[in-house]
């Protein structure tokens, strides 16, 4: 919370690649500040998800994160380089989405919950999560405290 997402999420991610030993690239740039706090919980919380999945499903030995904002948008991308996973076909019902998992579900919650998008693809190049939150008005300032808070 008083840190901020992007020195929060160089942290779990320094930690976590010492206990996987998965090497992770984070890209987030500099100026990034903050945003409401509810929202950086959730990017957060997805990034833990979304890279404990891939410790424990994928195999990959590195995975990506990017963050990145534009006017109206808080982007999130987490890849990997597995073996991909099994994608339920679009139009399935919640029973056979199950397939994904607790851990997407509340993912999916998640980005839902703050009006965000998400889109996964995976293939046997890997798998790619991206998340798209929009961002509002009362965000640029939320952004402008924070980097001062910095």
């Amino acid at each position: 919370d008083e840190v901020g997402l992007a020195s929060a999420l160089r942290w779990f991610t320094s930690g976590f690649s010492k206990r996987s030993e998965i090497d992770i690239d984070l890209e987030i740039p500099e100026s990034l500040g903050r945003f409401p706090r509810d929202l950086e919980i959730a990017v957060f919380r997805i990034v833990q998800e979304t890279l404990t999945n891939v410790h424990r499903h994928s195999g990959s030995s590195t995975a990506k994160i990017t963050i990145w904002r534009s006017a109206n948008q808080l982007r999130l991308k987490v890849e990997d380089k597995g073996r991909g996973m099994t994608l339920p076909a679009i139009g399935k019902d919640d029973r056979e989405n199950a397939i994904l998992g607790v851990g997407i579900s509340g993912i999916r919650e998640r980005v839902r919950q703050l009006a965000g998008q998400m889109q996964i693809r995976s293939g046997d190049w890997g798998t790619a999560l991206e998340a798209v939150f929009p961002l509002e008005e009362s965000d640029v300032a939320e952004r402008g405290r924070g980097a001062a808070e910095d």
